[in-house]
């Protein structure tokens, strides 16, 4: 928050940074506050003086939805994975660490707390979306307010028995002569205080938790306005809404750098299991179908929009580079190439719905080794501009004269030219001469519609 202070001549702002954090072992919130004081004006003195050393850098509070409820197994015993600052990486990421036999901690898997989250949240959202039905909702919330019930009494209890004792106390102090003896009494008196304190500060956060809930079970009637606010909710909200439905998720890493299987064993006592790929950096580590996939593609030599559509997730940079890795070198040319380096296949499809047929213009791109073969066979046979064009529908004209320049030179004659314009492909042309389809020989079409990018 910034909080304006004006003095004579002179104006600061007051900059407060509230840092979030739990105490574990009471379930507390305390905060630690920041100030920062610096002039609006550069001319105007500081009210601290000009040698201010730099504040420590700020973090970002965790927003881990599922801290308490991610884990693995390691060795038959279940380890809890905790959430902490990860300096090499600059974020916050879950850590999943076991004890050896001599006390010494061992790092299972780290991951980074954003990109796991957005995954799980995803098939938490799946799963609302197909099995919401208010019953369930109000049976698994059920179950929870009878443990706030529970607890309540059990902590109502406690406390009516420190009071009792307290009382006792107050009672016997009368009765009391000997100094050791009202010392001993007015100690045990204070932590009979103190437990009291303790039990009723608990009890507070009880009930604080309980209208939580209360709340959380509103929403649970309209599910489908959780789902719809779900970025909007604090994290507080979020992590009762998962833990409302999760009862635990089960992180399978089988080394430092692969895939994780993740199992989300819901409170219905089903389960689905996702993969979540390995990130750093930005980068995503590409899934062991993705590999085969691609794989068989390359050999099957199969068009660049084809094998977009078979990896949607991945831009066409991303699977070039990959497509270089499979093949052990770079010697990986695709043409036609109509989708952009860091276009995926969504990307190319809105540009193709904005742009038509203008989106698959590939001019620039490099020749393959049918197209010269066509283009060379055509032109032996005296083909006429139309012809030629139909042939290698992708191409502009001004692309394929220049073909036919650097293959035959110059006086290189094409029949029946002037029916496009150097920037036009022979869609172009037929969108801007419809007639023209009717008249054209029926190979010519027939050989335009099979060799048009799907």
């Amino acid at each position: 928050r910034t909080v304006r202070l004006f003095s004579p001549g002179c104006a600061y702002s007051l900059h407060v940074a509230f840092i979030h954090a739990k105490v574990p072992s009471e379930g507390r919130v305390g905060w630690t506050v920041l100030f920062r004081i610096h002039s609006f004006y550069p001319a105007c003195p500081s009210p601290c003086g000009d040698n201010l050393t730099e504040l420590p850098k700020i973090r970002v509070p965790p927003k881990a939805i599922y801290e308490g409820l991610i884990g693995s197994f390691h060795e038959g015993k279940w380890r809890n994975a905790t959430v902490a600052w990860r300096k090499s990486i600059a974020t916050y990421a879950y850590n999943c660490h076991y004890m050896d036999l001599a006390d010494n901690q061992h790092l299972l898997w780290a991951r980074h707390c954003e990109y796991f989250d957005k995954a799980i949240t995803d098939m938490l959202h799946t799963k609302l979306r197909a099995t919401f039905d208010p019953a369930v909702w109000e049976e698994v919330l059920a179950s929870a307010s009878e443990d706030f019930d529970t607890e309540r009494r059990m902590l109502k209890h406690q406390l009516v028995t420190v009071e009792q004792k307290m009382q006792a106390l107050v009672s016997n102090f009368n009765f009391v002569q000997s100094e050791t003896l009202l010392k001993a009494l007015e100690r045990e008196y204070a932590n009979h205080d103190q437990e009291k304190a303790r039990l009723e500060g608990k009890l507070t956060e009880l009930e604080r938790r309980a209208e939580q809930q209360d709340s959380l079970i509103a929403l649970a009637k309209q599910a489908e306005v959780v789902l719809a606010t779900w970025d909007e909710m604090d994290i507080e909200a979020q992590q009762a809404v998962a833990q409302a439905f999760i009862a635990r998720i089960v992180v399978d890493v089988p080394n430092k750098h692969s895939v994780a299987h993740v199992q989300i064993c819901w409170r219905d006592n089903t389960s689905d299991t996702i993969e979540v790929a390995y990130r750093a950096d930005g980068s995503t580590i590409w899934f062991t179908w993705e590999v085969e996939a691609l794989t068989e593609m390359l050999k099957e030599g199969v068009d660049q929009v084809t094998m977009a559509s078979v990896l949607p997730d991945r831009n066409w940079h991303a699977i070039r580079l990959k497509a270089y890795e499979i093949i052990g070198s770079r010697n990986f040319h695709m043409s036609p190439k109509p989708i952009r380096d860091e276009e995926k296949y969504g990307d190319y499809l809105m540009r193709l719905e904005r742009d038509g047929e203008k989106a698959n213009k590939t001019s620039g791109n490099r020749w393959r080794k049918d197209e010269l073969e066509a283009l060379g066979c055509l032109l032996d046979s005296g083909a006429a501009q139309l012809e030629i064009a139909a042939a290698l529908p992708v191409r502009t004209w001004e692309a394929i004269r220049k073909k036919i320049v650097k293959l035959r030179g110059r006086g290189v004659i094409v029949p029946e030219s002037g029916h496009l314009q150097n920037g036009e492909t022979i869609h172009d042309y037929l969108a801007r001469n419809p007639d023209a389809a009717d008249s054209m020989a029926l190979p010519i079409s027939e050989n335009l519609e099979r060799r048009r990018p799907s």
